[in-house]
């Protein structure tokens, strides 16, 4: 797969939509989460542009485990709402990402069989965020507990690359100060391999 090379737009739901604390399995994220992290993070009148990446802080990324002794991150997580990803797509974005296993909602029991989707996912539709992005819209999706980074709003720069030793993808992030042009690097813990463009 090429590289993504692409402006990106980092937004905090863990602070706007969960206050604070990690967002719940089963949450979405709302177009309106996603209009009000835009406007809190002074990028309203930008907005989302084709062509951006938007990536999603949930701080469910606080659950993993390695060794995933508990069972909690990779079973249940919030996710993107169907419309969330009908408004993506129709801003022409080339990729979403979260900081959980999936870009859909999924809750507690539901990966097992004991419980439904989510209140809110389309009938007869397990993964519609999936299935939107991947086959209709063609968005790629960012899967993986990293990058776990507070989101500012910020514009970045995010690159990902592919370790042919270890077979993991190390990950690095370049903001760009929109008030005072100061830039800096910041160096991204090393990603597992499963975060990866779909």
């Amino acid at each position: 797969m090429s590289p993504l090379v692409n402006s990106a737009i980092l937004l905090d739901a863990r602070t706007h939509v969960g206050g604070g604390e990690p967002m719940s399995a089963g949450q979405h994220v709302t177009p309106e989460h996603i209009e009000a992290m835009l406007e809190a993070a002074g990028l309203a009148e930008r907005g989302i542009l084709p062509g951006d990446i938007v990536l999603i802080y949930t701080g469910w990324s606080d659950h993993y485990e390695d060794p995933d002794t508990s069972g909690v991150y990779y079973s249940m997580a919030p996710g993107l709402s169907y419309e969330s990803a009908q408004y993506l797509g129709e801003r022409r974005i080339v990729a979403a990402g979260l900081d959980t296993p999936f870009v859909d909602a999924v809750a507690e029991g539901q990966l097992a069989g004991t419980s439904p989707p989510p209140l809110g996912t389309p009938v007869g539709m397990v993964f519609p965020v999936h299935e939107h992005f991947l086959t209709e819209v063609g968005v790629h999706t960012l899967e993986g507990r990293g990058p776990q980074a507070q989101g500012n709003g910020r514009r970045r720069r995010l690159g990902l690359l592919r370790d042919g030793t270890t077979g993991a993808d190390k990950g690095w992030s370049r903001r760009s100060d929109q008030t005072s042009g100061e830039r800096d690097t910041i160096a991204l813990e090393s990603l597992p391999a499963y975060y990866s463009v779909a």
